[in-house]
């Protein structure tokens, strides 16, 4: 007689994971007159029934750890991730923090270099002129631009000017005026400040007061050999 078809699965365990194989064996037994040919190697089927139960879900628990398994891979992925880019704004975070660092330096040293700069020009003394003559013109007069000013003039002044310190300084001597309005503009000059501010007091020939003072900018001396007169350009 025939003998129905009956699947077996064997279950099979690997590294601690149930992994499910089938294994079909499709047999057709005849009749026989030995007693043994009458023995049949199959399941019944509320044998087959139930272990066809228990592997399903053997089956399913296995199907869940493959799926918790490649969760924490994701998550191992996403943690590996968040660090690589935790490492990327680290090393942004110093870059920036080197750049910061750089800029206060410079700037730092800038300030040191005007302090050091600040404190000598107030280490060095300033000096005031005084300068005399009997006698003095004063003349309203216009440039080649249009631009008026005032003309200072004397042919008797006194042969030496008169140097002296401001404070805290107390220095103190003469030198001649001639030399003075040589080096006019060695001594005042961009560099150094630019032109000198003045006063200038004088009394009318008219009168025996004095008259002024008149405050100006000298922005030119010279001293005219050939009309024997030292010159200011007052403005």
């Amino acid at each position: 007689f025939a003998v129905p078809c009956i699947v077996v699965l064997s279950v099979v365990v690997v590294n601690g994971a149930a992994e499910a194989e089938a294994e079909a064996d499709a047999t057709s037994v005849s009749s026989s007159s030995s007693p043994s040919s009458s023995r049949l190697d199959a399941m019944t089927f509320q044998e087959s029934a139930k272990l066809l139960h228990l592997l399903s879900g053997a089956a399913d628990v296995m199907s869940r750890r493959r799926q918790g398994r490649t969760s924490i891979s994701a998550a191992s992925s996403s943690v590996a991730a968040g660090e690589e880019e935790d490492a990327s704004n680290h090393h942004l975070v110093r870059g920036g923090s080197r750049l910061l660092a750089s800029s206060c330096s410079d700037k730092l040293d800038k300030c040191k270099s005007n302090l050091k700069t600040c404190e000598k020009a107030a280490a060095e003394p300033t000096f005031l002129f005084t300068q005399m003559a009997d006698t003095c013109k004063l003349k309203r007069k216009t440039d080649g631009k249009g631009v008026p000013y005032f003309e200072w003039s004397s042919k008797d002044m006194d042969n030496d000017t008169y140097v002296f310190s401001d404070r805290p300084y107390q220095i103190a001597y003469t030198m001649p005026t001639e030399y003075f309005f040589g080096g006019f503009e060695d001594m005042f000059n961009k560099k150094n400040g630019g032109k000198p501010n003045g006063a200038i007091t004088f009394r009318h020939h008219n009168t025996e007061k004095f008259e002024g003072p008149l405050l100006s900018v000298f922005v030119e001396a010279a001293h005219k050999t050939d009309a024997g007169k030292f010159v200011y350009r007052l403005r």
